[in-house]
């Protein structure tokens, strides 16, 4: 849930994996850092990055062995990667007009 437009600790955990997975930092097979390690470094509850890693696994992106850690399953598909670049977009401050108006300043020089 969102408090005043602002996303929550989860959902950055979520988005910058998302991100990271979508542009190759995180490869298909690659090991994600513990919840603990996340948690510690970022001084938060070891359960709101297991909650963001299960939300990642629902997302087909990551999966858990047991006892192993949590894996990379591979890139989101092309529709996700858009979404994770417009939403980097309005994060950064850009609006929903000043987003559009680029998507048809970059296709109208394809015309």
């Amino acid at each position: 849930m969102k408090l005043f437009g602002q996303p929550t600790i989860y959902e950055k955990i979520v988005d910058n994996f998302r991100r990271d997975i979508a542009l190759g930092i995180y490869r298909k097979g690659d090991r994600l850092p513990s919840c603990r390690t996340i948690a510690f470094e970022l001084g938060i509850n070891p359960n709101t990055v297991q909650h963001a890693y299960t939300t990642l696994e629902k997302m087909g992106l990551v999966y858990s062995i047991e006892k192993k850690g949590v894996f990379v399953n591979g890139k989101p598909n092309r529709l996700e990667e858009a979404e994770i670049q417009v939403q980097r977009l309005k994060d950064a401050g850009f609006s929903k007009e000043d987003i559009l108006t680029v998507v048809d300043l970059i296709y109208s020089k394809e015309e």
